[in-house]
């Protein structure tokens, strides 16, 4: 049967999974009860931001880093139907500001710069804020919107000390040190970083230094060199957050953390840290478990540990049902339908959740397609149907076709399959 192959960044997630035949139509899961659901958009801000964050990592990871971060956001913000704006405007409380700001998610800069020149003082400077907040959360905003980024934070900066309003100067760098260190721009990110940082440590300003560290520690680019350091900043972050009693920003940062201990290969460690979140999740009845139980099905399957694995990811797919969280649908069922797979004696099961894959992947049009046909092909060669893989591989890339080297990369791992089954 074909490995998992699986990569240094996110080894943990390369969730392999698997089909047979073309599509059918997608039932509604039975798991979904009209009593018990309610869109996430009714939830406090605090869930609305933990979902968004804990939604749009996840997504990053489970497509193998092909998407950025900010990408992630802008897709699992649309499926979810909530706003970017509370992420973005971290720490702002003007209720004028939040409501003059339907363009941050309708993706129209131009109202807000149209807004700038009617307004003064604070308000003139939220503005500036917000706009450059809005260009440091677009997709490889480094490379594409660096002046953009720099000309509204850095007058921000400038205005914050005239006005002395510390805090939104603060936000600012913040916000300006993101990009840089997305880009990879480390002496600029690096400068910001270490001296907003220490600055708010000497003045006591435990939330904007939790926010940096938080920042640093998730935005900086991978490298294996700086994984190590990465975890630190979230762990300061962290211990902070619990200090400030904000559970939902401390999961965040423990999932993240959970994340980066897998990148190095630490996996006991990622096991903790995912117990520890889902604990804090249940400690507050935080609906939107599933991201976090589908770490621990992962990790325990990592450490090869006998029924963990299957209970978690059952426990998986029953809250991102009940939840109509459809973002990690297809992998989800992938990765139940391996686990019968693997299980021997369930080839049946095993066929029927990895079929719910190959629907939800075809809906959603998602490429990730082709990393998750392989055991497929391995199953239904198994059980006989060798001659129907050639027709499946071929179908799907029609539907969907390879959009990089991964995906090119996979789908001639399928077809490699496909002619080794029919001799």
């Amino acid at each position: 049967m074909l490995k998992k192959i699986l990569s240094p960044l996110v080894f943990f997630l390369a969730i392999c999974g698997s089909f047979k035949g073309l599509a059918q139509s997608y039932s509604t899961p039975s798991a979904i009860t009209s009593t018990s659901y309610h869109p996430a958009s009714q939830d406090k801000i605090a869930w609305q931001c933990l979902l968004l964050q804990l939604s749009s990592t996840y997504y990053t990871v489970a497509k193998e880093g092909q998407v950025d971060l900010d990408s992630s956001l802008l897709y699992t913000s649309h499926s979810l139907g909530l706003s970017r704006l509370p992420l973005a405007a971290e720490g702002m409380d003007d209720t004028v500001i939040w409501a003059q700001s339907k363009w941050f998610d309708n993706r129209d800069p131009g109202k807000g710069i149209q807004l700038l020149s009617h307004s003064n003082d604070k308000r003139h400077l939220e503005l500036l804020v917000l706009l450059g907040a809005y260009y440091a959360f677009q997709p490889d905003s480094y490379h594409h919107y660096r002046d953009s980024v720099e000309y509204f934070l850095s007058r921000a900066i400038g205005e914050s000390k005239n006005l002395h309003e510390i805090e939104l100067g603060r936000q600012a760098r913040c916000l300006l040190g993101k990009m840089y260190v997305q880009g990879i721009d480390m002496a600029n990110g690096d400068s910001i970083f270490n001296s907003l940082i220490g600055e708010c440590k000497f003045e006591g300003d435990k939330e904007m230094e939790a926010r940096a560290l938080f920042y640093r520690g998730i935005y900086t680019a991978y490298t294996p060199a700086n994984t190590q350091s990465r975890i630190i900043y979230l762990q300061k972050a962290d211990s902070i957050y619990h200090d400030l009693k904000n559970p939902e920003a401390e999961i965040n940062c423990l999932t993240d953390m959970g994340y980066l201990y897998f990148a190095a290969f630490r996996v006991n460690d990622a096991f903790d840290v995912f117990s520890k979140a889902f604990q804090l999740e249940e400690s507050i009845s935080y609906p939107y478990t599933h991201y976090n139980t589908e770490a621990l099905a992962l990790a325990t399957e990592a450490e090869n540990k006998f029924g963990e694995p299957l209970r978690f990811t059952l426990e998986t797919i029953k809250t991102a049902e009940a939840t109509r969280d459809s973002i990690g649908w297809g992998y989800f069922y992938s990765r139940l339908g391996l686990l019968y797979q693997t299980e021997g004696g369930r080839e049946e099961e095993s066929m029927l959740w990895m079929q719910k894959a190959l629907d939800r992947f075809i809906i959603t049009g998602d490429a990730s397609i082709n990393l998750n046909l392989n055991n497929m092909l391995d199953l239904m060669i198994y059980n006989g149907h060798a001659d129907q893989t050639l027709a499946l591989v071929q179908g799907i890339s029609k539907k969907i076709p390879p959009r990089n080297s991964q995906d090119q990369l996979f789908y001639n791992l399928a077809l490699s399959i496909s002619y080794r089954g029919i001799g």
